[in-house]
């Protein structure tokens, strides 16, 4: 009886955690969006969902569901839109996981390329699922017009994409903070971060963001996979902010293009580090 409470009390905070987490970066990442679509160039929840069903399976979704739905609300998009939109938050983590049982990978720790490759494969299809019915519900409620469809699916992929690359290992491998916080002890590791962040912001808003390659290229044959999912995610976000912020390498003649640059870069840089690290390993 008690084994049972405490296993429903852990099931409660799980969902409380991930609602929280999800509807919280789900407003950061908006603020990126597209006007009118609700289409963001990195969405930072969709690595989170990911990550949460893996760690705690499928009564996560009730999260993910609740957090979505109350984002999309606040965008002022109809009720009925928001829950929809909610239910294709839960269908792509859904994909993922039922992709990740069926496929019978133990882990995902990142250390094989055929691990880093299942986890490419899986986060691209789920995450193209959920861009499908996402942009579809738009265009069916008539937030969207035929012209932007096929557009704004190809940022809706990107974004859930770059979010599961970035995000999801980060949260995955950081489990055991005390390794990565016992590391950042050497001397390495921290000059590397002192020099990390503020030639991230020289590189992004310069004109030659693939120098950023010098830093990932350090992290994958001198630190750790937690650290080179760190790097990534500091790079990536520099980015992105200087993009909302106007300036940068990024920056192109048009909206779009900007964001589709930036994104593009994520996804490239995600996959070519997550792979470089796992062939070494």
């Amino acid at each position: 009886m008690r084994s049972c409470f405490r296993s429903n009390r852990d099931i409660l905070v799980h969902i409380i955690i991930v609602t929280i987490s999800y509807y919280i970066f789900a407003r950061i990442s908006l603020l990126f969006g597209i006007s009118y679509s609700n289409v963001s160039p990195v969405w930072i929840p969709a690595g989170i969902a990911i990550a949460a069903i893996i760690l705690w399976k499928l009564p996560v979704l009730v999260g993910v569901f609740a957090g979505s739905t109350l984002a999309v609300s606040s965008t002022q998009v109809a009720p009925e839109v928001a829950l929809i939109l909610g239910f294709a938050c839960c269908t792509e983590a859904l994909v993922f996981f039922y992709l990740f049982t069926r496929l019978d990978v133990k882990s995902f720790r990142f250390d094989t390329p055929e691990n880093v490759f299942w986890f490419i494969v899986i986060g691209a299809f789920s995450s193209l699922i959920g861009g499908l019915l996402g942009v579809s519900t738009l265009f069916l409620f008539e937030y969207l017009s035929p012209s932007y469809y096929v557009l704004n699916l190809f940022t809706w992929w990107l974004g859930d994409l770059s979010g599961i690359l970035i995000i999801t290992p980060l949260i995955l491998l950081g489990k055991n903070r005390r390794v990565f916080l016992s590391s950042l002890k050497s001397i390495e590791h921290i000059l590397y971060y002192l020099v990390l962040f503020p030639c991230s912001i020289l590189i992004f808003d310069g004109s030659t963001p693939y120098l950023f390659f010098i830093f990932i290229l350090y992290a994958v044959f001198r630190l750790s996979i937690p650290h080179v999912t760190f790097t990534l995610f500091i790079g990536n976000m520099v980015a992105v902010s200087l993009v909302v912020l106007e300036r940068g390498a990024f920056i192109g003649l048009s909206t779009t293009e900007t964001l589709l640059s930036v994104q593009l870069f994520m996804v490239v840089t995600s996959i070519i580090s997550l792979f470089l690290k796992a062939a070494i390993e």
